[in-house]
């Protein structure tokens, strides 16, 4: 690519938001975006963090709510109102 030419950026959405994952334990999260299009679906192990940016709302599922902490936009989120099972 010539100097002159500008590489393409990624922009996006005024509704999109950013989801921090962390693990302290083994956890499995998938994270869908307003279209339910999957933004993240994997398995987390200990001290390990993950990112998910999409179109609000988020739908998140988490396979061990107790050894995960979520960030919306960099506030940390309390998961044990949203938590249905463990």
């Amino acid at each position: 690519m010539a100097a002159s030419e500008a590489a393409p950026v990624a922009v996006a959405p005024p509704d999109a938001v950013s989801l921090a994952v962390k693990a302290s334990a083994e956890t499995w999260i998938e994270v869908q975006d307003a279209s339910g299009q999957v933004l993240l679906q994997r398995k987390l192990v200990a001290g390990e963090t993950a990112i998910a940016e999409g179109a609000r709302p988020l739908r998140v599922t988490i396979g061990n709510a107790a050894a995960t902490q979520l960030a919306v936009g960099g506030k940390p989120l309390e998961l044990g109102p949203h938590t249905v099972a463990n």
